[in-house]
């Protein structure tokens, strides 16, 4: 059995605390590059989109997506299907039916609450996970303007 002295526990405590900040640091800007990675393929395809809120004052890990005239309850379906998991609000409010409250505390309308998505990222979260999220949001964005799901 070895025993640390008090110095050499603080010591091994803060070694971890930075090792761990350097973590969460580099995971934020794993995120962030995965989001810009995300929002230019949809550029790039033509999707027509709105991202809700401001990039400076949310989580890296977290997309708030607004498809004009698509009812996003239909939208996460769709993607479910395809195998890409997204919802229509945080997991807090996953059971209810309204417009999420912190978009339309946000001043969107409850029409754009209803058309918007939440994308999230973790950590295991790779540039083809979102390759793959963007061509099925691609297929999923076809079926609904051909079955008339679209609000437009």
């Amino acid at each position: 059995l070895h025993l640390l002295s008090r110095r050499q526990r603080q010591m091994c405590i803060r070694d971890r605390a930075k090792t761990a900040a350097l973590a969460m640091e580099e995971n934020q800007k794993k995120f962030r590059d995965l989001a810009q990675s995300l929002l230019s393929t949809l550029h790039r395809k033509g999707i027509p989109f709105h991202v809700n809120g401001d990039s400076f004052h949310q989580s890296p890990k977290i997309l708030n997506l607004r498809f004009p005239g698509v009812d996003a309850e239909s939208l996460v379906l769709l993607l479910s299907n395809l195998g890409v998991m997204v919802s229509v609000g945080s997991a807090c409010s996953a059971h209810e039916v309204a417009p999420s409250h912190v978009l339309l505390a946000m001043g969107l309308s409850a029409a754009e609450a209803r058309s918007s998505i939440r994308v999230s990222f973790c950590e295991t979260s790779t540039k083809e996970n979102v390759a793959k999220f963007c061509s099925a949001l691609s297929s999923a964005l076809s079926l609904l303007q051909e079955a008339g799901n679209s609000k437009e």
